[in-house]
């Protein structure tokens, strides 16, 4: 090859290109380990399978969303059950061990320390967990609604269920004006409380419903009103995240900082003071 061909071989865009690459390869430090370009992330783990449970609500056939009795309607719906998915921790202590620490500004010093694994678990449940019914009251009549003196019921098989003394302040505290509408919520007994296995009959009664007032405001009438239904437990299954273990270390002593040394000061030397110098003798004229 000619003198001129190999100058133009050389300073091709692909030699250059080329050249250029080696060197930077060659340029990089020892024992630097580069990621290769094609290289995937480590994917997480799949989610894992748990299962909850769902509380089902089946209206008998003498129970109807909306009852109407003089001049109140109240509307019922049982609430919206859905999972919560939530995490617990756990952490197990792991092997001590001396660790020593130098610079960053620091004097240098020793501290024993410990490895700590933890496990992030994640579960699910349903929420809310008691029993508990959504109410719409609307007051239709000419005058004020005032729900003072009403009571909240929760029955489960024909027993009446201990609650939650707050259950009924919403309603006890009700005061609507005329064709004033107002939505409640009503919580009652915890869902593990209800015996659900072949199905329960659930009821919930609101009892001295003023229904009907004269022009001066004086109760005329009150009226029970009540939805029943037929209460089980389905069983749901949903993904929540995998177990997480992270590892860690913390201390379990106190900084022991290394004593600096002090080099003692050499001994002086002693040299004794150097004699006299003999007087010059004196020339005689």
């Amino acid at each position: 090859m000619s003198l001129i061909n190999s100058v133009r071989f050389l300073t091709t865009p692909s030699v250059l290109l080329l050249g250029l690459s080696l060197g930077i390869i060659g340029a990089q430090p020892q024992g630097c380990i580069t990621e290769p370009m094609n290289a995937t992330p480590t994917p997480p783990p799949p989610p894992v399978a748990q299962v909850y449970h769902q509380p089902v609500f089946a209206a008998l056939p003498d129970t109807t969303e909306t009852l109407t009795k003089g001049g109140v309607e109240i509307t019922v719906v049982p609430l919206s059950y859905k999972p919560d998915i939530f995490a617990t921790t756990a952490s197990n202590p792991g092997n001590i061990y001396t660790s020593s620490h130098f610079g960053g500004g620091e004097q240098p010093y020793t501290q024993e320390m410990r490895t700590v694994e933890t496990t992030e678990t994640a579960g699910v449940r349903v929420k809310p967990n008691v029993l508990g019914f959504a109410i719409t009251v609307s007051n239709k009549m000419p005058h004020t609604f005032n729900g003072q003196g009403a009571s909240v019921r929760f029955v489960v098989d024909g027993h009446k269920q201990d609650m939650n003394e707050l259950a009924d302040v919403e309603l006890k505290g009700l005061v609507l004006s005329p064709r004033e509408s107002k939505k409640l919520t009503i919580l009652g007994p915890a869902l593990s409380t209800i015996s659900a296995g072949e199905g329960a009959n659930v009821g919930l009664w609101l009892s001295d419903i003023v229904t009907e007032t004269d022009d001066a405001g004086v109760v005329k009438k009150k009226e029970e009103f009540a939805w029943n239904y037929k209460f089980a437990i389905k069983d749901v299954t949903t993904d929540v995240p995998a177990p997480k273990v992270t590892q860690s270390e913390e201390p379990v002593g106190p900084k022991v900082y290394k004593q600096k040394e002090v080099k003692a000061a050499p001994a002086p030397v002693y040299r004794p003071a150097p004699a006299p110098a003999a007087p010059k003798p004196v020339k005689k004229h």
